[in-house]
């Protein structure tokens, strides 16, 4: 990977390697995972949790265009039971094609019940 410098002269790359304790899943995660938490949008609370170890908010003005900049900052967060319903929909649908390829791969039912 090519080491970019960022906005203090220190490199994207060992941003994206400092780890931090996360408070909404309870464990060490790098920034490189908050930096893309919400698929192409970083964490919602990414500049609070981590603007005390770099200047988070101007390394992200650097590396987002002006359209998801603003997108990030417009975005209303989901209520938590939106959140939890998406969560086990996911894991469904990941079971769901886990069935399926052992389905195919072994030529048997799968024991999982869905819907």
């Amino acid at each position: 990977m090519i080491a970019e410098k960022g906005a203090t002269g220190e490199t994207m790359k060992s941003y994206r390697e400092r780890i931090i304790r996360c408070p909404r899943l309870g464990g060490e995660v790098p920034f490189s995972y908050c930096e893309r938490e919400a698929g192409e949008l970083p964490c919602r609370q990414v500049i609070h949790c981590w603007n005390a170890g770099f200047p988070v908010e101007v390394y992200l003005r650097e590396i987002l265009t002006p359209e998801v900049w603003d997108r990030f900052c417009n975005e209303v967060p989901k209520d938590r039971i939106t959140t939890l319903l998406d969560s086990v929909e996911a894991a469904h649908q990941r079971q769901k094609k886990q069935c399926e390829v052992v389905e195919k791969g072994l030529n048997t039912d799968c024991n999982h019940s869905g819907g």
